[in-house]
């Protein structure tokens, strides 16, 4: 519920291995989010970062494991 004011990103298992490692992963498609400077991504519905969609990049600041 906290995080439900933030725009989502859903990631594969693969880019939530490299957010969890502190790596951007890299945002394509129409569906990518707009830049901003908080959002937060999942894998199948699991927490794994919070960070911010820059460059067509979400860059981890909080990695959750």
């Amino acid at each position: 519920e906290a995080l439900s004011t933030l725009p989502h990103v859903a990631v594969s298992d693969d880019q939530a291995r490299r957010l969890r490692s502190g790596n951007p992963i890299i945002l394509r498609g129409r569906d990518a989010p707009l830049p901003c400077p908080e959002a937060y991504a999942t894998v199948k519905g699991e927490l794994v970062a919070i960070g911010a969609v820059e460059e067509g990049e979400f860059r981890p600041k909080r990695v959750f494991n």
